[in-house]
């Protein structure tokens, strides 16, 4: 009876100790130099590439998760914009997008386990530059009627 016992036992062992709680594994690597540049030149409105620079290691990193907020430390969080696979370091932020309160573009690293806490994330400022001609000047020096000829300044 003791040998039965013991491998009652053995086994019992093995099962529990296969059944081990598995924790989950939010990353805890950030990416770094997020940069944007805006290349919509309406005043009140954004567009244009956001790019970044991966993590040292992405083992844990499935994607990357844009949002936009109101400050660097991810205040004020707004939707999803965007979720973007590991290798693809870039996001383009649709030209007239709106400028809000929500100045910052914020990338966290992810995968199914979870996002990574927003005080470890990378943002960007969000800065609007605005273009336009104020003063166009052209003399129209193409004698023939219907067409313009010349030099705008």
């Amino acid at each position: 009876m003791g040998a039965r016992r013991r491998w009652w036992t053995q086994l019992l062992a093995l099962l529990f100790t296969g059944f081990q709680t598995v924790q989950a594994a939010v990353p805890t690597v950030s990416v770094s130099g997020v940069a944007f540049t805006d290349k919509d030149l309406d005043s009140g409105e954004l567009g244009g590439k956001a790019t970044w620079t991966p993590p040292g290691s992405v083992a844990t990193v499935t994607h990357y998760a844009i949002y936009r907020a109101d400050a660097a430390d991810g205040t004020n969080q707004g939707a999803l914009l965007a979720s973007v696979t590991v290798g693809t370091d870039e996001y383009d932020l649709p030209a007239d997008s709106a400028v809000s309160s929500q100045r910052f573009l914020m990338v966290y690293t992810a995968n199914a386990d979870g996002t990574q806490s927003s005080a470890s994330a990378a943002s960007v400022a969000l800065s609007d530059i605005a273009s336009s001609v104020t003063t166009l000047s052209l003399t129209d020096l193409d004698l023939d009627a219907s067409e313009v000829g010349g030099s705008a300044t």
